[in-house]
């Protein structure tokens, strides 16, 4: 079963190229987004739009200061609402949610960035993870999560493993991973029904005028229109 609601490569690229530009130290990459999506909306509450967003870039300078333009910040908020519409869209269909990981230098998939945003989203979304961390029967659920977030950490107490992740071993966390987030998904589907407040209200993060007509500068620096430039590249 394919999903519709996800983006383009194309789309994907720009939205990419525009991450990479946060230069704050809890800044997001496009994996980590993933990741962060991904928690909010397995979560057992829901995160309002402007409590979530700012973290993305860190939430060190407000929406104005990051982007150049009311057009680019526009776009952003179109593509990251399409990417949250792909993951929900997924959970709620059980269509197979392939993670955004991002190859290293090397080719490399490692999947760290990836759990460490699911993390985050787990903290920003408060109390109810308890319940499940404390379900001996379902808390494997997030214990791929947990040994690729802290796979890195300076505190060896923290890792999952002893020695460094072997290819195999990491083939499998992945795999796991994908195989338990429906399953995260599912265990707090009473909860989000119960605890679901009213946001219909449209959020006032952005502040842009309806009336602009100008184009979307490519975030690469060309100075290109986005259609004349990376909309063309192809993803792999």
């Amino acid at each position: 079963m394919s999903d519709s609601f996800r983006l383009a490569e194309a789309e994907y690229e720009w939205l990419n190229l525009l991450m990479n530009r946060f230069a704050a130290q809890r800044a997001m990459n496009l994996e980590a987004l993933d990741g962060f999506f991904a928690a909010l909306i397995c979560a057992p509450r829901c995160v309002a739009p402007e409590k979530y967003l700012p973290e993305l870039w860190g939430g060190e300078k407000p929406a104005e200061e990051i982007f150049n333009n009311a057009q680019e910040a526009q776009k952003f908020k179109q593509l990251i609402q399409g990417h949250w519409k792909h993951v929900a869209h997924a959970l709620e269909t059980s269509v197979v949610l392939l993670p955004l990981f991002i190859e290293d230098e090397k080719g490399k998939i490692c999947g760290n960035d990836w759990a460490i945003g699911f993390l985050r989203g787990m903290e920003l979304s408060g109390t109810g993870w308890g319940e499940l961390l404390k379900n001996d029967e379902e808390a494997g659920l997030l214990a791929p999560i947990f040994a690729l977030a802290y796979e890195h950490h300076p505190d060896l107490a923290m890792r999952s493993y002893e020695k460094p992740v072997s290819k195999k071993q990491r083939d499998r966390l992945i795999a796991q991973l994908i195989v338990n987030v429906p399953g995260i998904y599912e265990y707090f589907a009473s909860q989000r029904l119960e605890n679901a407040p009213n946001l219909s209200k449209a959020s006032n993060f952005y502040q842009i005028s309806s009336k602009t007509t100008m184009p979307v500068l490519c975030v690469c620096g060309s100075g290109k229109k986005y259609e004349d430039c990376c909309a063309k590249r192809t993803v792999h």
